[in-house]
């Protein structure tokens, strides 16, 4: 399991968010998976740095060859 804490930014668009998961993801995956969806889960708990921890979660489906 991956945990990735981000700051709080702005709301982002999902597209936005495919290209983050393109950096986060093993290089090459994308060529095999869609992004379906990607969603923010915040913790209430707060680091350090005063920033609340937020949970990214990406959610995969598996491309289908059509021959």
């Amino acid at each position: 399991m991956i945990s990735i804490t981000i700051a709080p930014m702005s709301k982002q668009s999902a597209f936005d968010y495919k290209i983050l998961a393109s950096y986060l993801l093993p290089k090459g995956i994308l060529e095999f998976f869609d992004v379906t969806a990607v969603n923010e889960d915040h913790t209430g708990i707060i680091e350090e740095t005063g920033n609340e921890r937020v949970l990214l979660h990406i959610y995969l489906d598996e491309k289908v060859e059509r021959l």
